[in-house]
């Protein structure tokens, strides 16, 4: 059986004890600046949009302060997918609204300036996936499918519960 759930925190301790759940594996988003992960994202959303970036779009990969750069290396934010598709979504309709064309038909492709008014109209809702992400490195048991850069995260479970009772969640019913 395979279950998933954003707040385990409000399962029965019954259900998710060794014996009933027994690999207890965190699903995260890329950390703060994990570009690697990100771009990957990216990449399979824009097929799965059939999304076309235009290369000058793709040559900003690299940068931090334009185009792609601004997302794959923002070390204040964590990004989780559906925020990076809603960037490319509203890229996109920054991309109709603007009526280039490439002949007599519309050019469609994504564009730096598509993509920097999207960056600056969809907020990412970190402190939220945040606690998400503490939650889930906090109750998972298994670390073989975590990523390397958050295993010393769940292994320090008692950092954790502080993190999470300073919001006002109390994992402490359950066993670490």
């Amino acid at each position: 059986m395979v279950a998933a759930t954003n707040r385990p925190d409000l399962l029965d301790s019954a259900l998710i004890r060794m014996g009933r759940m027994d690999a207890i594996i965190p699903m995260l988003a890329p950390a703060k600046g994990d570009a690697l992960g990100r771009w990957n994202i990216l990449a399979t959303l824009t097929k799965k949009l059939k999304l076309v970036l235009h290369p000058d779009l793709v040559k900003t990969k690299d940068a931090e302060d334009n185009g792609l750069g601004t997302l794959l290396h923002d070390n204040e934010r964590i990004w989780t997918g559906a925020e990076m598709e809603a960037v490319l979504q509203s890229a996109l309709q920054k991309a109709y609204r603007a009526t280039r064309l490439i002949g007599t038909k519309a050019d469609l492709r994504l564009c730096v300036d598509d993509f920097n008014g999207a960056m600056h109209a969809i907020i990412p809702r970190t402190a939220e996936v945040a606690l998400q992400t503490d939650l889930a490195l906090y109750f998972a048991n298994n670390l073989d499918f975590c990523p390397e850069e958050w295993r010393e995260a769940a292994r320090d479970k008692k950092a954790l519960k502080d993190s999470l009772a300073d919001r006002g969640i109390d994992a402490g019913r359950l066993a670490a």
